[in-house]
């Protein structure tokens, strides 16, 4: 048995990494290197980066992914090399998410975690775009293995937290969405040092309001905020950006503070925001493809949601449950997006519960695989 498990284990692996190869191969020959909406910003910062100037073309702190590019640029590797980046991070990602479920649920479940990110056809189109999903979706997956395991780890390492707060912080460099992972990380790596959980969680609220106010104080991160004008969005009552099919009737006040003014109006707006996100079916959309999208996301969240309510007490799951939860605050703050894109930042970390359910007991499904004890 022992000779089985690194044999099952290796025609496994390459069974997936055959599978994550044919499928992007399939994306890039079909769709090619593709250049959203966003991609502009993307590109015009990097030429201001390669010019040795301050991207100024979007206010904020968006400097990750044009500094990519640049250097992919200025290397002659062009927007191909960006796409091959994206490509490997998508791999190495694939190779996390599968060590964050074999940690939490036994390696069944990371199987079954890292192929629902491979076949996830919404997430393997973005990796051939100029954009920051495909990058930053592998970031939140590398962060959440690198914040958990820099405080696993026994002796203590600082070099093992210095490399998890770089990767942290690259990722809060990305995309604003990435801004609440710096406090989730402190926040874990102390709570041990705590003696309750309301006092773990006072310290997550005292360190979160400390960072919002470190990000506050920076020029450009208000510039960022006055140029997405999230108080007009909460006025227009628009929960899908740019469709006016789904609005709410907000209260008719020009003056500031309309979050704090009008906090029922808001928070009913931003819950369905979060709900338009999550269920991403539109009516724009076939019938078909909403009843896709119903099927699958209602067999996930469901198996999602009875996987957590099993492992709540496991502090890797309640970082996981805490990084998903931080990405929905900005969609409750702006918009859902037309297509639903946001949740796909999360969508692989929600799959790590999902396997646990579906796998069950991880000793049960592939013993010859399973080397953890059953939780």
């Amino acid at each position: 048995m022992a000779a089985r498990q690194p044999a099952s284990r290796i025609l496994i692996g390459l069974l997936l990494g055959v599978l994550f190869v044919g499928v992007n191969a399939a994306f890039l020959r079909v769709f090619g290197i593709t250049r959203p909406g966003m991609a502009p910003y993307y590109l015009d910062a990097a030429r201001e980066i390669a010019d040795g100037r301050w991207p100024a073309v979007r206010p904020g702190l968006w400097l990750a992914y044009p500094a990519l590019i640049a250097v992919c640029q200025q290397a002659g590797l062009g927007l191909s090399g960006v796409v091959a980046l994206q490509l490997a991070a998508a791999a190495g990602a694939a190779v996390a998410l599968y060590r964050l479920a074999a940690r939490l649920a036994g390696p069944t479940a990371g199987i079954l975690a890292a192929a629902l990110l491979i076949l996830n056809p919404a997430i393997a189109q973005r990796h051939g775009a100029i954009v920051t999903d495909s990058l930053y979706t592998s970031f939140v997956i590398f962060s959440a293995l690198a914040i958990h395991r820099a405080r696993d780890r026994r002796p203590a390492s600082v070099w093992r937290y210095l490399a998890a707060s770089a990767i942290v912080i690259v990722a809060a460099l990305m995309r604003p969405n990435g801004w609440m992972l710096p406090p989730i990380a402190v926040a874990y790596w102390t709570a041990p040092a705590l003696e309750s959980p309301r006092q773990v969680r006072l310290a997550f609220i005292g360190i979160a309001a400390a960072f919002v106010v470190l990000l506050l104080a920076l020029p450009d991160v208000r510039r960022g905020i006055e140029w997405e004008d999230p108080e007009a969005g909460l006025r227009s009552g628009e929960v899908v950006a740019a469709f006016d099919g789904w609005t709410m009737e907000m209260p008719d006040d020009p003056a500031g503070g309309y979050a704090i003014r009008h906090p029922v109006a808001t928070a009913a707006l931003g819950t369905a925001r979060i709900a338009a996100e999550m269920v991403r079916v539109r009516p724009y959309y076939s019938a078909r493809h909403n009843a896709a999208l119903a099927i699958f996301l209602g067999t996930l969240y469901a198996a999602a949601v009875a996987g957590l309510v099993k492992l709540r007490r496991q502090p890797l799951a309640k970082l996981l449950a805490t990084i998903i939860a931080a990405h929905l605050l900005p969609i409750a703050l702006t918009e859902a997006d037309w297509d639903g894109r946001f949740l796909q930042f999360v969508l692989p970390v929600i799959g790590v519960f999902a396997a646990w359910t579906a796998v069950g007991r991880p000793c049960g499904m592939m013993p010859a695989l399973d080397t953890t004890s059953c939780p």
